[in-house]
């Protein structure tokens, strides 16, 4: 794939000013004992940085601003991982840039359940991940356009990225951060990002980027997901890339958090536009059509099913663990984006990541979570000098 569209479109997303009256303000009535008021002040003397308009109301939301910062300073402080600590801040984040700035009719939802892609060889006992938050759009009201429509009954499944059958909506950003480790973070937000880009894609929805991004003891990563044409061993197909764009962003330190908190405010205002205006135009027939010829969906297995296909396969299963082959590496260590490769990042050392299986991170943490790897999701190679993914 040639440089993905992400990486140009998250520079222009990164364009990061600061408005000049936040100069004046004083912190005396500011919960600030990390002084974020302070260090901006500090830089009065860049003319280059500050502007006269506030583009992303940071002078209006100041002491919300603030107030997100210091959980993050003094929580990475104390070293505390838990995972209420761990969410606190970067929730904050997310609400003043999506939520609280201006007229919205953006949704934030938090624990929230998201219907997983079908794989051709594996069958989920419970195909749905709990993505720790994600940006919704409003819901598009065509229920009497779908109706007019002879495919409606088998499409409708497959208009929904959640479980909950109410309205169609699409997702427009995912976060996770409440693990304490980066690699199950990240493992969560490819399965975020590539069941909302398949959901996108049953509704004729493949040409924008999809953001995402995760957090771990203070350092933010943004990552880009899109479709794209890839030359499999048969023949030419169309591809899932996930891939990080700018850089490890410290959110503990006070201009690395205020450029993350501009880069949302951006994300909302130049990028869920374009994604929501190309979403409400979609004709309730033409959505229907389109979800027919992609179905999406990982099918829910009945319970006898179920049960049979684990007593059968635990045993199997152990074994590979103990063995250290095929697709299940011994630490999650060995899920990396590898920054010197070619194509795409390979996960047992000589396979790329087109691997079409169920990879069980297991290595004794309590925490580990499966990490979902479908023929059509890769992960691309840093670009332009990026530094390497968390």
């Amino acid at each position: 794939m040639e440089c993905p569209k992400g990486l140009e479109l998250f520079k222009k997303l990164d364009d990061f000013k600061l408005p000049a009256s936040i100069l004046t303000l004083s912190s005396t009535n500011l919960w600030d004992p990390c002084n974020l008021t302070a260090a901006v002040q500090a830089l009065a003397d860049r003319a280059d940085l500050f502007v006269d308009k506030d583009v992303n109301d940071i002078g209006t939301h100041w002491h919300t601003i603030c107030v997100t910062f210091n959980k993050i300073a003094i929580n990475k402080s104390d070293g505390n991982t838990k995972e209420a600590v761990q969410r606190r801040g970067p929730d904050d984040m997310a609400m003043v840039a999506f939520t609280l700035r201006g007229p919205t009719s953006l949704n934030l939802k938090i624990e929230e359940r998201v219907h997983l892609c079908r794989s051709e060889s594996i069958d989920f006992p419970t195909p749905v991940a709990i993505a720790d938050l994600l940006i919704i759009s409003p819901p598009l009201a065509m229920e009497k356009k779908l109706a007019a429509s002879h495919h409606a009954t088998n499409a409708r499944p497959h208009l929904f990225w959640g479980t909950k059958h109410a309205d169609i909506s699409i997702i427009l950003f995912a976060a996770e951060f409440k693990r304490k480790v980066a690699d199950i973070n990240r493992n969560q937000l490819i399965m975020d990002l590539s069941a909302a880009q398949y959901h996108r894609r049953a509704l004729g929805l493949t040409q924008e980027v999809l953001f995402g991004a995760i957090s771990v003891d203070g350092l933010l990563q943004f990552y880009a997901s899109q479709w794209a044409p890839f030359r499999g061993e048969e023949a030419e197909t169309e591809a899932i890339f996930i891939y990080p764009v700018g850089s490890r962003y410290d959110i503990s330190q006070p201009i690395p958090y205020l450029q993350c908190h501009s880069i949302l405010c951006n994300m909302k205002d130049q990028h869920f536009d374009v994604m929501v205006k190309a979403f409400q135009a979609k004709k309730g027939a033409n959505i229907a059509v389109a979800a027919m010829a992609n179905p999406w969906l990982a099918p829910i297995p009945s319970k006898s099913t179920t049960t049979s296909a684990a007593s059968a396969s635990e045993p199997q299963s152990n074994a590979n663990n103990a063995q250290g082959s095929g697709t299940v590496p011994k630490s999650r260590n060995q899920f990396l984006v590898d920054g010197n490769a070619g194509g795409a990042s390979c996960i047992d050392g000589g396979h790329p990541l087109t691997v079409e299986a169920l990879v069980q991170l297991s290595d004794g943490d309590s925490e580990s979570l499966p990490l979902h790897i479908w023929r059509d999701v890769l992960m691309y190679p840093p670009q332009h000098g990026n530094q390497p993914a968390l």
